[in-house]
């Protein structure tokens, strides 16, 4: 019918219109945005779902999570699937330098590397955005997998 097909002539137009943008969070963004994503997924150890929480939120409150350093969010994700607790966390950086900063200091928070090494087993680690040499770098010294999803600078 001729609505339809004003629908679809309607609906071609929007996606052309975005051509140079990218969807994030069902929004419009510029494709050169150089803000970095990291979903970072875990399987929590039996038995160690309450522990991972409690050194996950005392991390979070010693590393002190602010927009003003750079870090846009930061969300944790539970669910439990084929018996396994997991953990997805989704964070978003304004740029590749914050969360290489944020890596190496969190390196030094005994929460946080207690969480890892005791509680979580670290599956992957997918980085979406203009990632550094640098970032890259100090990704390599991490003990899990770590795939590129976006361009690199």
């Amino acid at each position: 019918s001729l609505n339809n097909m004003k629908g679809v002539a309607d609906l071609i137009q929007r996606v052309s219109d975005c051509e140079r943008f990218s969807f994030v969070n069902h929004t419009c963004a510029e494709a050169d945005d150089a803000n970095i994503f990291f979903v970072c997924k875990q399987i929590i150890h039996p038995g160690k779902l309450d522990s991972f929480r409690s050194h996950a939120q005392q991390a979070i409150v010693a590393i002190k999570v602010s927009e003003a350093d750079g870090t846009l969010s930061f969300r944790m994700h539970f669910s439990s699937d084929h018996g396994e607790d997991q953990c997805t966390l989704k964070e978003r950086y304004r740029d590749s330098a914050t969360p290489e900063q944020h890596i190496r200091n969190r390196r030094q928070n005994e929460h946080r590397n207690a969480a890892i090494t005791d509680c979580v087993k670290i599956i992957s680690l997918e980085v979406d955005g203009p990632a550094s040499a640098g970032l890259k770098e100090v990704l390599k010294e991490e003990d899990y997998s770590v795939a590129y999803l976006g361009p690199s600078v």
